[in-house]
């Protein structure tokens, strides 16, 4: 499926967050092969950091042991603020973040 990333048994696929997300952490909705899971992201997270799910890959042929499935974050900066968002930022900058 075009969504994942296939390295062995392991999967990746990323997981979309916000930028107010990536500073204060937040439980997502993530589209895994098994349907929709819950995952927690941590409050401080980077861009590009990988959150295990473990058990959730694929299966290693001949046996029942399963590879783990990585979201990967993926913080989304908008392009366009409202002038709220700008002054938000503003703040953010003035408090050094």
């Amino acid at each position: 499926h075009y969504k994942y990333r296939r390295m062995d048994q392991d999967i990746e696929v990323d997981a979309e967050i916000k930028v107010s997300e990536s500073l204060l952490g937040a439980a997502i909705e993530l589209e895994t092969p098994e349907g929709m899971k819950s995952i927690k992201v941590p409050a401080g997270v980077k861009h590009g950091t990988k959150l295990r799910l473990k058990g959730l890959g694929l299966s290693k042929p001949g046996s029942h042991t399963r590879g783990d499935l990585y979201a990967v974050v993926v913080i989304n900066v908008p392009k366009d603020l409202s002038p709220s968002q700008v002054e938000i930022a503003q703040k953010l900058q003035e408090a050094g973040l």
